[in-house]
């Protein structure tokens, strides 16, 4: 049996860190006699088909991340499985990664120890900027990070930032390994990877955006107190415009900050070039270059555009943040003056006249029928699960509005009432929703009792009202149904 003093050839000298997904080793080379970081990647309750077939994805997997070769990315030298026997006797193989060992800290830890918990401004705009040109590249040869993070960001002694991980998220998205896990940390998640959609690298860079936002504010975007309401504010809530965290920064920080953290990739900085572009602007004090609206600075154009006396911010962001610091007022037009008409001109008169009335009843009908659909409504689900542990995932109109893992037994979140556990455990949780129609789609995994299901209903909420969907798990089966 092998122990843990050596993984394949290299020698194990310390161990860095450990966590769900796996642990990370400082060790060495003996070939060249050279100091590696290796991470080795959980793998459990696989066949030896399924063994096979995970062995293919890494090594493909790692190979394409390995071909990535810039200063700001950790380079991976190795990859490799190492053959031991586990607890029960049999033989197992853990999968183990060999990257470069950069002699530095997280950006976490980095920030943790600066004076106030907030780095230097300068310093702050060139890790950013430095990360999304890495991010640039990286995209530009078909690499998506998936899990961009403070803790995967090492910062060397002289200010090098360097992305850690390429490629190993997506190696961990397996049903090799934690089925059903939402991959990546949800604080630092794009709405689309939240949702479920496909992703580009757009989504990485959404990820750095909350990263910058972070080290220029010294507030996280989104930071509510639970992973749930973390999803919610990701898909839903528009952060606070920089400048009303810390009012000295200036517009052009709202603009471009408000740009890269565009709920919609469309919106978004399309490169991580052009995000480096518009941050190195920043760090010069000069207009962001993307910025072309009457070419002139975000600052010039808060200035000159005012209504009534209040700034516009409108003509700033993206128009998926304009309504979030919009302050306009559309002014009264000027009263016509009293005419006299012929008999033929008053026939066209009545005939607009008709024609604006009923125009302005469709309009009207809309508008009404829009502000029906913003009056609150409220989803209950109820449901007796017959699982040990098991994860929950919920979405309405295809956002993810809930995620947690529930257990049979003490489960500790206060929106589930606990009933006997031989008999299963009752699930009674609300959401806020809005009246008109929704599709509700709920997902329930449950790897220890192999069961996996995904199902859709569709209904109709009135405003006001409690609406309950039923959670069947007869005959390992999940069916919904309204009560």
């Amino acid at each position: 049996m092998q122990t843990m003093q050596q993984l394949g050839r290299y020698e194990i000298l310390a161990e860095l860190g450990r966590g769900a997904m796996g642990a990370v080793f400082r060790a060495r080379d003996p070939r060249i006699d050279r100091i590696v970081a290796i991470k080795t990647i959980a793998v459990a309750g696989v066949d030896a088909a399924g063994l096979e077939d995970y062995r293919q994805r890494f090594f493909r997997e790692a190979q394409a991340a390995g071909r990535l070769a810039h200063p700001g990315i950790v380079t991976i030298f190795d990859v490799d499985f190492d053959a031991g026997i586990g607890t029960d006797g049999a033989a197992t193989q853990t999968p183990f990664i060999v990257m470069e060992f950069v002699d530095g800290k997280p950006l976490d830890e980095l920030v943790a120890a600066a004076p106030g918990q907030v780095l230097p401004q300068d310093m702050a705009l060139s890790l950013i900027q430095q990360i999304a040109d890495a991010l640039n590249y990286a995209h530009s040869n078909g690499i998506i990070h998936r899990d961009i993070k403070p803790a995967n960001i090492i910062v060397t002694h002289d200010g090098r930032a360097k992305i850690a991980d390429f490629g190993i998220a997506k190696l961990e998205q397996t049903e090799a390994t934690l089925p059903g896990h939402l991959l990546g940390t949800p604080a630092y998640m794009s709405p689309e990877q939240l949702n479920g959609k496909t992703i580009d690298g757009r989504s990485d860079l959404f990820s750095l955006a909350v990263i910058a936002y972070w080290l220029v504010t010294g507030k996280k975007p989104f930071d509510g107190k639970t992973i749930t309401e973390i999803c919610v504010q990701v898909v839903t809530k528009e952060p606070d415009p920089a400048t009303v965290v810390v009012p000295g920064l200036g517009a052009n920080f709202d603009y471009v900050l408000a740009k890269a953290l565009a709920k919609d990739p469309a919106q978004r900085y399309q490169r991580g070039k052009d995000f480096a572009a518009d941050v190195q602007d920043l760090a010069a004090s000069k207009p962001p270059r993307s910025f072309t609206t009457h070419g002139t600075d975000a600052t010039q154009v808060l200035s000159s555009a005012t209504v009534n006396g209040s700034t516009d911010k409108t003509a700033l962001l993206p128009s998926a943040q304009q309504t979030r610091i919009a302050n306009s007022q559309i002014a009264p037009g000027p009263a016509s003056a009293a005419a006299t008409l012929n008999p033929a001109r008053r026939r066209t008169g009545i005939f607009y006249a008709l024609t604006g009335a009923v125009l302005m009843l469709l309009v009207v009908g809309v508008i009404v029928a829009a502000y029906n659909r913003t009056l609150p409504a409220e989803l209950q689900i109820v449901g007796r699960y017959p699982f040990s542990t098991a994860e929950v995932y919920i979405w309405v109109d295809g956002e993810l509005r809930y995620h947690d893992q529930l257990h049979g037994v003490n489960h500790p979140h206060h929106k589930f009432k606990e009933k006997e556990p031989e008999t299963g455990e009752t699930i009674a949780l609300n959401l806020p929703t809005h009246a008109g129609s929704h599709v509700v789609r709920v997902r329930v995994d449950a790897p220890g009792d192999e069961f996996d299901r995904d199902t859709t209903i569709p209904g109709r909420f009135r405003a006001y009202s409690l609406k309950t969907l039923f959670l069947d798990f007869k005959e390992k089966n999940l069916s919904l149904s309204w009560e």
